[in-house]
């Protein structure tokens, strides 16, 4: 029996694609699905309606039904996020998070903030 190593440097990308593909699947239990429009993943949105982008969303009508797809993502069996995604360009046009605010007032740490913004901002911003 050859040591595991060996074993991985001989494994082809399909079999080395299918096994981190695996992997991830147990790590976190989510599922994304492909819904007809942004009102089957509601909650995310202020007010329920969509941004307004030109071309693309307009009257909180998506445009190109065949190229804008909308995406609800669920974690643990709890819808978290809502993505329109470009399937011509490979894409998210915007993704919606809800946000619950801590009733404990402001973190005292900075959080997910992008490193290059960090410093020009401090905790009390």
């Amino acid at each position: 029996m050859r040591p595991l190593a060996e074993e991985c440097e001989t494994m082809t990308p399909v079999k080395t694609c299918f096994l981190l593909l695996l992997s991830v699947l147990f790590i976190a239990p989510t599922v994304s699905e492909v819904v007809m429009s942004m009102s089957d993943c509601k909650g995310f949105l202020l007010n329920n309606k969509p941004p307004q982008v030109p071309d693309v969303v307009e009257d909180d009508k998506i445009q190109d039904n065949n190229r804008y797809k909308v995406i609800c993502q669920t974690y643990k069996d709890e819808r978290r996020f809502v993505t329109l995604y470009d399937t011509k360009n490979k894409i998210p046009v915007f993704s919606a998070y809800k946000f619950t605010k801590p009733d404990t007032g402001r973190p005292d740490d900075l959080w997910k903030m992008e490193p290059q913004i960090q410093s020009h901002h401090s905790p009390t911003d």
